[in-house]
């Protein structure tokens, strides 16, 4: 498709869309400092155990990015994150933003077929993952995924550690981000074979989130669920939470997606909205009449 449309083209119509103001200069980093000014000790996200204002959000995402950056991350870099929904997975996409490293979005199911073929066609400079799931050993998987190559692993439990304990000293030099550029690589549904990856900018998936939330109508009030992988473009932008963060709503992550778990934090957490693809809902729905 990118082949029916001219360099020219592309050109025109990205300054049209920032003539009409449909996109801004900004990236997801100055964003998240934004919010955390705006909205500063309200909830961003939760897990129905842990909680994390904006400010304190935006606080991790320093630390990361100079944990990142001193393990010779750059601009420009790309790193597969294959995370649960949790707090820890915005603590990295938003490290990796803030550096201009581009995140790509493995979703919890994707196996040794689909992270070779990323691995293959993006040459990532690490591997974010999870040690293992649902009985499911990720672990060995990883370490097969990147035998041979220099993608570097990174396990979510040695990476929340850094986050609390990492002895940082914050400096200014941090990279000027292009808000045109690549901010993360969305992968499709894998229909037709292996997932493709579909590059986002910072300006045109921001702009996307933040006119499906209007759409929406959601605001400060708005509590949503994130029932599905937050990897996924439905649950994390379409509104989902980046829309309700843009919002100063709170977004409540299920790690597992059982009907227990999400019937539990609906009560806990007061959730007032979430979204479901139709296939889940329908299973949900005969799960729970059991």
């Amino acid at each position: 498709m990118n082949n029916l449309i001219s360099k020219e083209l592309k050109q025109c119509m990205r300054e049209g869309y920032i003539k009409e103001g449909y996109w801004k200069s900004k990236t997801y980093g100055e964003i998240l400092e934004e919010l955390a000014q705006k909205f500063s000790n309200r909830v961003a996200l939760t897990d129905g155990k842990q909680y994390v204002t904006y400010e304190e959000l935006n606080h991790f995402a320093y630390i990361g990015s100079h944990f990142f950056y001193q393990k010779g991350l750059r601009c420009g870099d790309r790193v597969i994150v294959q995370l649960l929904n949790s707090i820890l997975f915005f603590k990295v996409i938003f490290s990796l933003f803030r550096l201009g490293v581009v995140p790509i979005f493995a979703l919890p199911a994707h196996r040794e077929k689909e992270i070779k073929s990323f691995i293959n066609v993006a040459s990532p400079k690490a591997y974010i993952i999870c040690r293992n799931h649902l009985g499911y050993n990720y672990t060995a998987m990883a370490e097969e995924c990147v035998e041979e190559t220099d993608c570097e692993l990174y396990f979510s439990d040695i990476l929340e550690n850094n986050f609390e304990h990492f002895d940082h000293c914050f400096f200014n030099d941090l990279p000027e981000v292009d808000p045109y550029d690549t901010a993360v690589l969305l992968v499709s549904g894998g229909t037709t074979g292996v997932p493709k990856l579909i590059p986002r900018t910072h300006a045109d998936y921001l702009y996307n989130s933040k006119i499906f939330a209007e759409k929406c109508f959601w605001g400060k009030d708005t509590i949503f669920l994130a029932a599905i992988p937050v990897a996924h473009n439905f649950a994390f932008a379409n509104p989902g939470v980046m829309g309700t963060l843009l919002q100063g709503g709170k977004a409540v992550l299920s790690a597992n997606g059982s009907p227990d778990e999400i019937f539990f934090l609906i009560e806990k957490e007061k959730v007032n909205i979430t979204s479901m693809v139709p296939s889940l809902m329908i299973s949900q729905c005969f799960r729970c009449s059991f």
